[in-house]
């Protein structure tokens, strides 16, 4: 009884490992300049590859990048959406948040024009690889970058 108690415990562990797996040939990375002007335009560099279709969120937000794009959604209010099939973040008074939102599938590179603050300070770039046809928010990867604002 011990011995089949086990077997069905390491075959649940191996299927989420090649779960996990599954979703390691998701990539993402963010290039592009570190620095900008105050209120200047940003052009940020996205590749990666998405097998499965997804979307691409980048924002430019002060504060560092939340886990994914889910826990980074639900920073913007109790009623954040990033559910699977809404290209964007909504916060809890339905203001659209993010700086740049793009349909994905296969190898993929994309630039997205994003406006800086308009002060002097430190902005973070927070990019999130996000499954569509996942039943819950599903980011497979994700990446950030820091960018100085100076005058």
């Amino acid at each position: 009884m011990r011995r089949l108690a086990l077997a069905i415990s390491l075959a649940a562990a191996l299927a989420v490992a090649a779960v996990a797996l599954a979703d390691s040939s998701y990539t993402l990375r963010l290039t592009g300049a570190t620095l900008v002007k105050p209120g200047g335009v940003l052009n940020v560099g996205a590749k990666g590859i998405a097998p499965k279709r997804s979307v691409l969120n980048i924002i430019i937000d002060r504060r560092k990048c939340a886990a994914g794009a889910y826990a980074e959604s639900q920073r913007y209010g109790a009623n954040g959406d990033a559910r699977p099939g809404y290209p964007y973040f909504i916060s809890a008074e339905g203001v659209k948040v993010v700086g740049y939102s793009e349909p994905v599938r296969g190898t993929f590179a994309r630039v997205a024009p994003l406006h800086a603050g308009s002060v002097s300070v430190t902005e973070h770039l927070c990019a999130y690889l996000n499954v569509l046809d996942a039943p819950t928010p599903q980011s497979v990867a994700a990446t950030t970058r820091t960018v100085r604002v100076r005058g």
